[in-house]
């Protein structure tokens, strides 16, 4: 798929269907759930560190 293809369809997903700041709410707390979990459970840096890589930072929030 070209990228010009998928720069659109993100743009459209944001703007008209509001589906990709649906979708990223959905992924920040499903996030924020599995940390609460991992603390719950007494703590695993491993984890921890495997959820800080699938995080990605978009200006002031994080976008996982």
């Amino acid at each position: 798929m070209s990228e010009d293809i998928k720069l659109y369809c993100i743009q459209y997903m944001r703007d008209e269907t509001r589906s990709f700041q649906y979708t990223c709410s959905v992924l920040r707390e499903l996030d924020l759930g599995a940390r609460k979990e991992i603390q719950r459970l007494g703590g695993n840096k491993g984890l921890i560190a495997i959820l800080d890589r699938l995080r990605i930072e978009s200006g002031n929030e994080a976008v996982v």
